[in-house]
């Protein structure tokens, strides 16, 4: 992107956390949702701006996005989404084959009665 006036000034070579260094002569918006980047894509946020999440987790998708939910086979947590274990299709939080809600294909659940729908474990079937 060619930029010839800018729309301001700063007084050093920092730029605001919502823009990103351009060359040395300019900072430019970080895009959509992002709160903090290191370009000018939808895949280089840092950080996300209001309530969505930063995709983290490498099972899914484009890292570093910024998102309203986590998709499956990842999980909340601080602002991110990260992986769930491995056995999981979806999970609640962390990262064993304990904290799935629902188990991936080829993987067989254990629940703690007859009454419960989803399992305390999953494991490789």
């Amino acid at each position: 992107t060619s930029h010839t006036n800018p729309s301001e000034c700063l007084a050093d070579t920092n730029c605001p956390t919502d823009h990103f260094p351009h060359g040395s002569d300019y900072c430019v918006p970080c895009s959509g949702s992002c709160g903090e980047c290191d370009g000018p894509n939808v895949d280089d946020c840092t950080s996300c701006t209001g309530s969505d999440l930063l995709l983290t987790g490498t099972r899914v998708g484009q890292q570093s996005t910024c998102v309203p939910s986590c998709p499956n086979e990842l999980y909340a947590d601080n602002g991110e989404c990260k992986d769930c274990h491995a056995y999981c299709d979806t999970c609640s939080g962390g990262n064993t084959e304990n904290d799935c809600d629902s188990c991936s294909t080829g993987h067989r659940g254990i629940v703690a009665t007859t009454s419960h729908t989803n399992p305390s474990e999953c494991l490789a079937d």
